[in-house]
């Protein structure tokens, strides 16, 4: 009872230090985008968000001018399969805010109602966030101890860039898919005990992943490498790939009809940005501007945790014990990780405009998974690796921050002595820790609660 009281202790503090924190302004890599998409599907019944982009903005009309495709839809190739989900939220944003003009005029005539439909969108992001967190965390459990699964999480959490699409720019598709993502691999992982109608509701459940998030396509490659795995070993048919790939078909229709009306072709538009003239692999892991390793060195610790897994898997004098078939399935899960590294190094804009590793918070799950398993040590090395960890995610919170101040590509060509990034320590601490946008937040959460 003591352990269940601090489990609920615990997600109670995140929950409001999550709340306090957060931005509610639905800000953005890809804004204002998704909240267009969302505005667009709940007022005008569509998905062309042509009508709701200021034209004014010179990011997505540098010449002032709109373009349009030859069906008249803004042409963007950004996922837009969130607003299924965003849409609920903006929602209940207008809702509340019609809440609160009626019982408080004065306190809510502040803010605007886009203030209110914003909060609530963020906060939606704030809650797949949380619910990804949560996840993982119990799907760590099933392998490791409370605590190191904690320690992971928290670690890879603040670690790489995943805390800032939770708090800061929270106009984002990546929490939800890496909510989503989350849970295909926990479906994935019971896939011995399916029957034939449930590789159908898989299939079914991995085209809408896909419909949120493209870039979780790549996960066919794990689900296929266990599902050969299951045949070879003669736990599963082959049959059942026939109902994992009807489940999937409807999915892929829709997607395919959506582009069609979006741009009057049938094309996969989210293969716009890539060319195999060009290959940046190296320079997406390791470069001082936004390079992955660089910019989240506890990557390092998840790539030890790895080596860790092939080590024990290629030892000859390995003997299959517990650890064996956790290997086995880590290995599987990495194997999809790094094609996707592979296939992404074809495209310039590795981070996406963003810091560091924004295109791989969904697999939040896999790097805590690796980041544990590195723990698995003799006892006298752990301390060693935990104090290289801190310093990792330390050095990962100086360079979000100067990220966020803009200063990020200067120092990439002139970088400053350590004492001036050992002193951007303490700003970006009050980033952390500053309360932003109270008054509205509670205002769009309390009808939650009461």
């Amino acid at each position: 009872m003591k352990v269940q009281s601090i489990k609920f202790l615990i997600i109670f503090l995140f929950l409001v230090y999550f709340f306090i924190v957060f931005e509610a302004n639905f800000h953005g890599p890809d804004e204002p985008l998704y909240f267009a998409y969302t505005a667009s599907i709940v007022e005008d019944k569509d998905l062309n968000i042509v009508n709701n982009i200021n034209p004014a903005n010179t990011y997505y009309f540098p010449s002032g001018r709109i373009g349009i495709t030859k069906t008249y839809n803004f042409p963007d190739y950004h996922n837009h399969g969130g607003v299924l989900f965003w849409a609920p939220a903006y929602l209940y944003g207008r809702l509340s805010q019609l809440t609160f003009v009626r019982y408080d005029p004065e306190g809510a005539g502040k803010y605007t109602v886009k203030d209110f439909m914003k909060c609530a969108m963020s906060f939606s992001t704030v809650f797949f966030a949380l619910l990804t967190l949560l996840l993982t965390y119990f799907f760590c459990r099933i392998f490791f101890s409370r605590w190191t699964s904690f320690g992971a999480v928290l670690a890879v959490f603040f670690g790489t860039p995943f805390f800032v699409f939770t708090l800061f720019e929270t106009g984002n598709a990546n929490m939800l898919a890496s909510l989503f993502s989350v849970l295909l691999i926990w479906f994935c992982s019971y896939m011995i005990n399916m029957k034939r109608t449930d590789f159908f509701v898989f299939g079914l459940f991995f085209s809408l992943c896909i419909i949120i998030k493209s870039e979780l396509a790549f996960q066919a490659v794990f689900i296929l490498l266990i599902f050969l795995s299951l045949v070879i070993s003669r736990r599963l048919k082959w049959i059942n790939a026939g109902y994992f790939m009807a489940g999937i078909i409807p999915g892929v229709i829709l997607r395919l009809a959506n582009n069609f009306v979006k741009y009057g072709t049938i094309h996969i538009s989210e293969l716009g940005p890539f060319s195999i003239k060009n290959w940046y692999f190296l320079e997406q892991l390791f470069s001082s501007y936004r390079g992955f390793f660089y910019t989240s060195p506890v990557l390092y610790v998840c790539l030890l945790g790895l080596v860790f897994v092939f080590k024990s898997l290629l030892s000859k004098q390995r003997q299959p014990g517990p650890n064996d078939l956790q290997d086995r399935f880590f290995a599987l899960l990495s194997s999809y990780l790094i094609i996707k590294l592979f296939v992404l190094s074809f495209r310039f804009a590795w981070g996406g405009g963003t810091p560091g590793a924004r295109i791989l918070c969904t697999e939040f799950l896999i790097f805590v998974l690796l980041f544990a398993r590195a723990f698995q040590v003799k006892r006298h090395f752990k301390p060693l690796l935990m104090a290289c960890a801190v310093v990792a995610i330390l050095w990962n919170l100086v360079v979000i921050y100067e990220y966020k101040a803009g200063v990020d590509i200067q120092y990439a060509l002139h970088a400053p002595n350590l004492s001036v990034r050992i002193h951007e320590l303490g700003n970006i601490f009050r980033e952390l820790l500053y309360v932003r946008n109270l008054n509205v937040k509670l205002m769009v959460g309390l009808p939650l609660v009461c």
